[in-house]
């Protein structure tokens, strides 16, 4: 390809970004010599848009009268196997987790799942793009990158087991998909806002739930005027309110429905809506971020069933939880810092979570206040990170006892409880329908409990840039000479994946947290040899 047309369309590919698509219809249209209302007409660009493409493309169009037509040709692009995309997906989604009933998870068929990979990748350029899942039980981050391979998927879930399986089969194929935690009903990872350009979700099919979830979509947009949400969500007939109620959320952002495909996703379940839903292209408008931006914390109860359903409650903390509580802090509560919902009135009230779990690069905590952290409503997978970014300050926290067991904070055998074990001392006081577990500090005793200190103590870093800071310091204590260059080396051979180390501490998927010991001890070893 001559080397005009090639920086010519690496320029429109930048400029235009998903809509390249739009691009090569009119490359595609300047095949042979052509009229401009031949190619507005062939291609489906308006004619401003087709003038836009024809002035990039300069030199690389010539010109006989009226007709137009590209000096060299460009190739056509390479389309995915659809049967080898299935069976991909086929063999990939039977060694996919069990649904989680409390998180309304209904499984896309294979078929569906390959079906909406194959419509995002001939309907949007995605080469060189990223796409961010906002949730993905439905594999769409694997079928995107099976079917288009030049794609980056970003992954954000609630579902701890659903990130260790994506994170498995990504290694396992060679997939460019980033996994990280989040309960979104707190907010999206500071570490993916703004870094997409089409987001995808199949949330909870409740207005509130579709809400969440397309705005957390949409904070993970960049901006530049190219970006898609795509949405799944369906309803019955009889539902005709539900489905009003939900489709006017995405009113209320300000969103263009830009094409809506009936019927298009089918599931193994979901027979309340026939098991099947529609799919929803939707683009912002200039008002939309706007109204993004100035929103609150948005609804915690989005759900159809279990503790986080629309019609459940937020518990308050029983008398004798707050007994407890008052007890293991040896405090009034006027002297902490309440975090979560459902501390009585007399208390105060808790600041919102997202202040604690995902802290401002900008803000300065104030860590000489001991914490109370209510968890017991439905943010128990939030536990192991409380007790992170705690740091050095003691904590008091409030969890359902299945949380508590599942997350593995108290269990020293379990690899995030030998974690924390490195940083806090972290008993229960209480038991019953909620568990009351205190938190102190503990002092580092080794260079491996300094370095996992410091990064506990910096949860607005990105783990690397942590990382590194923390081997610097380690390695100035010694009197070696370490650069920068060079500790980042160190952490990024420690075994930790590459799209990890670009997260925060609590953005990282348990299977990371857990692997996060071995790997610190491996850099501060390969810093002594």
């Amino acid at each position: 390809m001559d080397s005009g047309l090639g920086d010519a369309l690496a320029a429109l590919r930048d400029e235009w970004r998903l809509d390249f698509r739009l691009v090569e219809r009119v490359l595609a249209a300047l095949a042979e010599p052509v009229t401009l209302t031949a190619v507005v007409e062939r291609s489906g660009a308006s004619r401003a848009q087709v003038l836009a493409v024809l002035d990039a493309l300069g030199p690389a169009v010539r010109t006989d009268g009226d007709r137009r037509s590209l000096v060299v040709p460009v190739p056509a692009r390479a389309a995915p196997d659809p049967v080898a995309l299935l069976d991909a997906v086929r063999s990939i989604a039977a060694r996919l987790p069990p649904s989680r009933w409390s998180l309304d998870h209904v499984p896309a068929t294979p078929e569906t799942i390959a079906d909406r990979a194959l419509h995002l990748a001939r309907t949007y350029a995605l080469a060189g793009r990223t796409v961010l899942c906002v949730g993905d039980h439905d594999l769409t981050s694997v079928a995107v990158t099976l079917a288009e391979p030049a794609a980056r998927a970003l992954v954000v879930d609630v579902d701890e087991r659903l990130l260790e399986f994506l994170g498995a089969v990504a290694a396992e194929r060679g997939l460019p998909i980033v996994t990280a935690f989040a309960d979104l009903r707190v907010g999206l990872p500071r570490s993916l806002a703004g870094r997409a350009d089409l987001a995808v979700t199949d949330p909870p099919y409740t207005p509130a739930g579709v809400a969440l979830f397309v705005r957390r979509a949409l904070d993970g947009l960049d901006r530049t005027g190219h970006e898609r949400v795509v949405l799944a969500y369906g309803f019955a007939d009889g539902q005709l309110t539900r489905g009003f109620r939900t489709q006017s959320v995405l009113h209320e952002l300000r969103l263009v429905v830009e094409a809506l495909l009936p019927g298009f996703n089918r599931y193994a379940g979901a027979e309340a809506i026939g098991s099947v839903s529609d799919l929803y292209a939707l683009r912002p408008t200039r008002w939309t971020w706007s109204t993004v931006d100035r929103a609150g914390p948005g609804e915690t109860r989005i759900y159809t069933r279990g503790v986080a359903a629309e019609e459940a409650a937020d518990p308050a903390p029983a008398p004798g939880v707050l007994a407890a509580v008052r007890a293991a802090l040896g405090t009034a509560p006027s002297t902490v810092d309440l975090v979560g919902p459902g501390w009585p009135a007399p208390w105060g009230g808790g600041r919102d979570l997202a202040e604690l779990v995902r802290p401002d690069p900008e803000a300065r905590a104030a860590r000489h206040r001991p914490l109370a952290v209510n968890l017991t409503a439905h943010s128990g997978a939030l536990l192991p990170r409380v007790l992170l970014v705690a740091a050095g300050r003691p904590v008091v926290v409030v969890a359902a006892p299945r949380d508590v067991r599942s997350t593995g904070v108290t269990d020293p055998s379990d690899p995030v409880g030998a974690l924390l074990a490195r940083l806090r001392r972290t008993t229960t006081v209480h038991s019953g329908q909620s568990s009351v577990l205190v938190s102190t500090p503990l002092p580092a005793e080794s260079d491996v409990d300094g370095v996992l200190a410091h990064l506990a103590a910096h949860p607005a870093a990105t783990l690397l840039n942590a990382w590194r800071d923390a081997l610097l310091g380690l390695a100035r204590r010694r009197g070696m000479a370490l650069t920068k260059n060079e500790a980042r080396a160190l952490a990024r051979g420690s075994g930790i994946p590459a799209g990890a180390l670009e997260l925060r501490l609590t953005e990282l998927p348990r299977g990371q947290l857990a692997r996060l010991l071995d790997a610190v001890t491996a850099s501060v070893a390969a810093l002594g040899s």
